[in-house]
């Protein structure tokens, strides 16, 4: 589920030669409660917190044991209750120490969240597009600073970051 993305330092001094940014990236569509039929006749989990909160927990955990630097999620419940919300807030931003953002799609109780653990910061502002003549999907665009050990430590040189991160909900 995880995938890590390297990048060799574009350094100016010899001690950031050493030096590589790596970046791990979970993506998972959650399955929004609203789309995910129960039964034979057509009944949506949405109507059984039950349900919903019982997958939605057993997500969480594996978003947990995954330890991503970034998590992008799909079909995320941005319309769904606080219970829902308070799931993703509690267990990956109070305890994990996760950042999170947030597009929704229009018209709709669904969008992306994306999740940026604590070693990762946004840099300048999240871009939102939304493709409303196409099926009225989202995304948005983030670019990334990785907290290093040579940062840590108030090295200098130059680093190549990341390229920016987008997300998009099809």
């Amino acid at each position: 589920m995880a995938t890590v993305f390297a990048s060799d330092s574009a350094a100016c001094s010899a001690e950031a030669l050493d030096e590589r940014v790596e970046l791990t990236l979970t993506t998972f569509n959650v399955l929004n409660p609203i789309f995910a039929r129960i039964n034979a006749e057509g009944a949506r989990e949405s109507t059984d917190e039950q349900l919903w909160l019982a997958r939605n927990e057993a997500i969480v955990r594996q978003l947990c044991a995954s330890g991503s630097d970034v998590l992008c999620l799909q079909e995320y419940w941005v319309g769904g209750p606080p219970s829902f919300h308070e799931l993703y807030e509690r267990e990956l931003c109070a305890k994990r120490g996760y950042t999170r953002v947030v597009s929704a799609r229009e018209g709709r109780a669904d969008g992306c969240l994306t999740l940026l653990g604590p070693r990762v910061s946004v840099v300048g502002e999240v871009v939102e597009v939304h493709f409303g003549s196409f099926a009225d999907r989202v995304a948005h665009i983030v670019q990334l600073r990785v907290r290093t050990a040579a940062r840590e430590r108030g090295g200098g040189g130059a680093r190549e970051q990341p390229p920016p991160l987008s997300l998009i909900h099809i």
